[in-house]
């Protein structure tokens, strides 16, 4: 019975049409779930045979909303379809104004604020691949040092700045440090039809800016947690100590030269006999994490009354660079980065035509570093073969390592090389006067700006450089194999920095000329 029963058909007939009552030919109709549909006529009718389960019929048509109707027990179904909401009537910022985008005959782009949220710090590097013609380079993911260099529609202006100018709320400032959820408008201004009005320094193009506002409503609170992760796209692997150390006898034989390794080193080495003394390391798993950290919090309250209107916005931001931490020393030995964002924007309506704003802005942020820079790290992580250094000696205050010149360890260079901190405070401060003049003219206003910022800066670095020892025999049994450890299992560590010492010695004497 239930198969027979699904087996049987019924048709549903009926006409498409639009708001204004006008038949819509070539609307597909189909029954959601399924391939079964058919296109309306010249006249936007359909008939079509369905199932007896069949539930819901889906319409769509280009630039229509899609529409779903239940089937239930209807065999006619007249449906009318809305127009798809367009940009058309969309409002975009244009020069020092907004103007409906239809009426706009330059070209203008608008990113969605949703796309700008991304685990990126810096809103140029979330531009990639963002918006046609916009071009993105993002040099170094490293926190602090991640920002993105990127042009609109290529390179303009070849002499002086070819960055396109960067508005924030009508005064230039850097976009890289604000946090999405204080934007509420983000438009590109690409052709000089539509830079025009900021002279030369719009060749490169104009990024408009515009942050939250309140309005006259309850307040409206919103809190938002992100934690994101992130891992290195990739990374070069290496050939482990025994394989690198035949591939390189190999390399001296083919060179008429006489091998570097014999062949009880290259088997201790591959049996892990002394780790200390044979070392095989991989510096890359050793010293880079798989996989970083990052987090974002953020909290701001709108709303306000007929007459003042505000918005209060607080965020954090935390990024951990890729670096593993060593808890041998006190300090942080990773990269970091924590943000601290703040902003107050308030209205207020002085008359009716007249209204005035103050915006406040306060961002804090503080980088942590190692010692050596991260493209010294990563050079010498390269260089440095894994048969070169043990990472750690069993005794934590002697470092492995060879007079510099020689080669240097990346342990060392990463764990005992010392930190840098920066401390960066940024204020921003304006003060806009907006005046409302249509009673001289429709559509004239009168804007007024004051704006301030104050930047302070403070850096701190603290060097260390450990002397570098290396682990040498006792001496050597009767089968010329080396004693490592004495009877009380300890090795014998040797200072590799020459003590050396300088004198100098200066005399000085005057001697007079006798008067002739």
């Amino acid at each position: 019975v239930l198969a027979s029963h699904a087996l049987q058909k019924k048709e549903v007939s009926g006409t498409v049409k639009d708001r204004n009552g006008l038949p819509i030919p070539g609307v597909s109709v189909v029954v959601k779930g399924t391939n079964v549909g058919i296109i309306t006529d010249s006249d936007g009718k359909f008939t079509l045979q369905v199932a007896m389960d069949a539930k819901t019929l889906a319409f769509s048509f280009v630039g229509m909303k899609t529409l779903e109707i239940d089937l239930k027990n209807q065999k006619i179904i007249d449906v009318v379809m809305e127009d798809e909401s367009t940009d058309v009537d969309e409002v975009v910022v244009v020069g020092y104004g907004t103007q409906k985008k239809a009426s706009v005959i330059g070209s203008v782009d608008r990113v969605e604020i949703k796309q700008l949220k991304q685990p990126s710090r810096t809103i140029s590097s979330s531009l990639a691949g963002r918006l046609a013609g916009i071009i993105s380079v993002q040099s170094s993911g490293e926190p602090g040092y991640d920002e993105a260099s990127f042009w609109i529609r290529g390179v303009n202006t070849f002499a002086g700045n070819s960055t396109p100018l960067v508005l924030v709320d009508g005064v230039q400032r850097s976009m890289d440090n604000i946090d999405p959820e204080e934007i509420a408008d983000f438009t590109i201004l690409k052709d000089a039809t539509a830079t025009a009005i900021y002279g030369v320094r719009g060749a490169n193009g104009v990024v408009l800016i515009t942050t939250k506002r309140g309005t006259s409503k309850k307040p409206s609170v919103n809190f938002k947690v992100e934690n994101s992760f992130t891992r290195p796209l990739q990374l070069p692997e290496f050939v482990d100590g025994p394989t690198y150390m035949r591939l390189h006898n190999e390399a001296n034989r083919n060179m008429g030269q006489i091998p570097l390794f014999s062949e009880d080193q290259i088997q201790n080495t591959e049996k892990g006999t002394d780790p200390y003394y044979y070392p095989n390391v991989n510096w890359m798993d050793e010293l880079i994490s798989p996989m970083a950290t990052g987090q974002r919090s953020t909290l701001n309250v709108s709303g306000g009354t007929e007459t003042v209107r505000y918005f209060v916005s607080g965020a954090f931001l935390n990024q951990n660079g890729m670096w593993k931490r060593f808890q041998e020393n006190s300090y942080n030995n990773n990269t970091n980065l924590k943000r601290y964002n703040f902003r107050t924007n308030i209205d207020m309506d002085i008359t009716k035509t007249t209204v005035v704003s103050l915006q406040i802005a306060g961002i804090l942020e503080d980088r942590n570093y190692p010692g050596e820079s991260a493209g010294t790290i990563f050079t010498w992580m390269l260089d440095t073969p894994p048969t070169k250094f043990p990472l750690r000696y069993p005794d934590s205050k002697k470092i492995a390592g060879i007079p510099y010149g020689q080669g240097r360890n990346p342990y060392q260079l990463l764990a005992y090389s010392g930190y840098s901190t920066e401390h960066h405070a940024t204020m921003q401060a304006n003060i806009n006067l907006n005046q409302d003049l249509n009673f001289i003219t429709k559509g004239l206003r009168l804007r007024g700006t004051f704006a301030f910022d104050s930047y302070t800066n403070a850096n701190i670095k603290r060097a260390m450089s450990p002397r570098p020892y290396l682990i040498v025999p006792f001496g050597y049994d009767t089968e010329g194999n080396p004693i490592l450890k004495d009877e009380n299992g300890n090795y014998k560590y040797v200072d590799q920095e020459p003590s050396s010492a300088s004198y100098s010695f200066n005399l000085n004497r005057t001697i007079p000329t006798p008067y002739t």
